[in-house]
């Protein structure tokens, strides 16, 4: 990532990198917004040049006055030169010739790793698979369900079509289905078809443990156009509070995932079971997302396309709006990536 601190002159103008930022927003709110006497002097992360190494999203719940002192010696460097007009997530790419990237750079110095392949997964968690890690160090999600160490409830995997039972199987025996995201394939025993996971019942307020899994990579039931983060829980990097709402941005659910655009707002709490809560951010997404699931962190963006894209904050997921299939629409002919590999 690369990170920049805007400065006013006397006579207020905007620095040149954040006027390319902004050239294409249809208001003046965020302008005014990163301009403002109070923030005017707050560091301001912007992603990395190379977008498919950008960090962004893993920093967007970092107090902006941390970066004060920080330097990011390459966030205007790409790794490799990119072959392409385009990094996947709508940016054109048009690095100058006369820089050099990381690798071009490893060369020249002729460091060992200037060809190395990229690592991959979990560097600390090495080739073990995911569940048995996870219980090392937190209590299973069904531990309130559990009478004895050695014995657990048999689980449900709950069809969201009919409501038929597809399968069951023993948290102590499979924990990884346990901690499944919504979205992620669900490995279940003796299943003759692909599924995956839609939602997680497994606190015992909400009755036996169950989890709620449909047939089909893009079923309905895992797609929703509206999102809900605590305005308490949202980290505002620039100021500590947000522009102006509603205003419309980019965001994203998941590390790499290409932005999609959204309006975002200040609603009321009320849950699902119209139980008063704090104000909420509500996010209504102009394409459905793909596996929407609470915990996830939304990280907040501005500009793009032509020039740097400003990271405006993120936060934690509380609850995704009304699927389609509880909508009992139809998606749209052309989805939205759910992420960089996609």
């Amino acid at each position: 990532s690369s990170c920049h601190t805007t400065t006013t002159s006397s006579n207020n103008t905007m620095p040149e990198y954040l006027e390319q930022a902004l050239a294409e927003e249809e208001s003046t709110i965020l302008a005014d917004y990163l301009m403002d006497a109070s923030v005017a002097d707050t560091p301001i992360l912007m992603a990395a040049k190379d977008r498919s190494k950008d960090q962004s999203y893993f920093l967007s719940s970092v107090p902006a006055k941390a970066f004060s002192n920080v330097v990011f010696p390459l966030g205007d460097f790409y790794k490799t030169r990119p072959s392409k007009s385009d990094d996947g997530a709508g940016v054109s790419l048009s690095p100058s010739s006369s820089f050099l990237s990381v690798r071009e750079l490893a060369q020249q110095v002729h460091l060992p790793v200037a060809t190395k392949k990229d690592s991959m997964g979990i560097c600390f968690v090495g080739k073990r698979k995911h569940g048995d890690f996870i219980n090392e160090y937190i209590a299973p999600p069904t531990s309130s369900f559990q009478t004895d160490s050695s014995t657990s409830a048999m689980i449900d995997c709950v069809n969201i079509e009919d409501q038929s039972v597809v399968t069951k199987f023993d948290p102590n025996l499979n924990p990884s289905l346990l901690y499944a995201t919504v979205g992620q394939g669900a490995k279940l025993p003796g299943a003759a078809q692909k599924w995956f996971v839609v939602d997680k019942q497994l606190s015992s307020e909400t009755g036996a443990p169950k989890i709620y899994v449909c047939p089909g990579t893009h079923h309905p039931a895992l797609y929703s156009d509206t999102l809900y983060i605590r305005s308490n829980n949202f980290h505002w990097m620039i100021g500590g509070r947000p522009p102006p709402l509603p205003f419309r941005a980019k965001c994203r659910i998941r590390h790499l995932q290409p932005l999609v655009d959204c309006e975002i707002c200040l609603v009321n709490g009320n849950d699902r079971n119209n139980n008063s809560n704090d104000s909420m951010l509500q996010f209504r997404l102009d394409v459905p997302l793909r596996g929407i699931a609470p915990g996830q962190v939304c990280a907040v963006y501005s500009g793009g396309r032509d020039g740097d894209l400003i990271c405006l904050g993120g936060g934690p997921i509380e609850r995704r709006g009304s699927s389609y299939w509880e909508l009992q629409q139809e998606l749209p002919k052309s989805l939205h990536p759910s992420g960089h590999n996609d």
